[in-house]
């Protein structure tokens, strides 16, 4: 057994025990990615940054996103319930044929960045990323994705955001250097 599945049994182990705790975690693994909706919509709505801000967004997104499903598909990892048949499950998933990246984890991750993105808050961002932690927490706790599948939504988007700025800043750089300076 792998690092990462003893450490998902000992994590699922201790659901059931503490109703409170269940529930906070249940809220942060499946409603707290909200909160950072509406936090990066709202942040680039009232910021009101240009069009190549939403690229520095919306480019690692389409990366991170097409990794992971591409990943997904080549080498599925399933989900802890089809494995562990008898652990426990707070949150059902719609499907158990991908759980390595956790979408969830690039989502809540790729959303905080765009709130820094937009806001140019550092003190938002921390706050973002401290959700996006409880968000993480959650999938893991409410026994829908191993620790190893949290890590590699966060490597998924550490490559997205990197490529991305190789290939935006590339792309400004040959069409002019005058793009750059609108940023």
């Amino acid at each position: 057994m792998s690092w990462s599945q003893k450490l998902f049994l000992k994590i699922n182990n201790m659901v059931g025990k503490n109703t409170l705790r269940d529930k906070f975690f249940y809220i942060c693994g499946q409603y707290l990615i909200w909160v950072l909706v509406v936090a990066c919509v709202g942040s680039f709505f009232v910021y009101g940054r240009d069009i190549v801000s939403l690229g520095f967004f919306a480019v690692p997104t389409l990366l991170a996103f097409g990794f992971s499903y591409g990943f997904a598909y080549i080498f599925p990892h399933r989900r802890p319930i089809v494995e562990h048949p008898t652990i426990t499950e707070l949150i059902v998933p719609l499907s158990t044929w991908k759980s390595f990246p956790s979408d969830h984890t690039i989502a809540a991750l790729l959303l905080s960045y765009g709130v820094l993105l937009f806001s140019g808050s550092w003190v938002l961002f921390l706050l973002c990323l401290v959700i996006a932690v409880c968000v993480m927490m959650g999938r893991v706790y409410c026994g829908v994705h191993y620790p190893r599948d949290i890590m590699g939504g966060i490597v998924t988007v550490a490559m997205s955001i990197i490529i991305s700025y190789v290939i935006i800043v590339s792309f400004l750089l040959w069409y002019g250097g005058s793009a750059l300076q609108s940023f």
